[in-house]
């Protein structure tokens, strides 16, 4: 009975002394990175590695319409369900946009609080890849 009770205490003493160990490790790692690394754009809008925007183009962006204002009555709905002639309303705009329109676009949809239909997103989507 002693021997396991020993045993389970030699086990935890050994996985104590890894964790601390590996504490060490991981805050020598922190400590090695250069502060200009560190440092982060306070206009970057985080969604990217590397930030290709400044905040007032994407605002640029998100208040510019695309000749959908018929679309605002979209705006703050959940429709899970869409018509099919409303899904032909947004890939009638979708479609006359050029290519490198499409992302503005999709951002002045969400800064409008207008929910695409997934199918509408997928093709944006492929659209952009092109």
């Amino acid at each position: 009975m002693w021997v396991i009770i020993g045993l389970i205490g030699a086990l935890l003493l050994v996985v104590y002394l890894f964790s601390i160990r590996g504490k060490k490790a991981v805050l020598d790692q922190v400590d090695a990175v250069p502060e200009e690394a560190a440092e982060i754009d306070p206009n970057c809008c985080g969604a990217h590695e590397v930030c290709d925007k400044t905040a007032e183009e994407m605002l640029a962006d998100a208040s510019k319409y695309y000749e959908d204002e018929e679309l605002d009555r979209f705006s703050n709905q959940c429709i899970v369900e869409f018509e099919d002639s409303d899904i032909e309303e947004f890939r009638e705009i979708l479609y006359t946009l050029k290519r490198n329109e499409i992302s503005s676009w999709l951002s002045s949809l969400e800064f409008r609080k207008i929910t695409p239909p997934g199918v509408i997103r997928d093709e944006a989507m492929l659209l952009m890849q092109d």
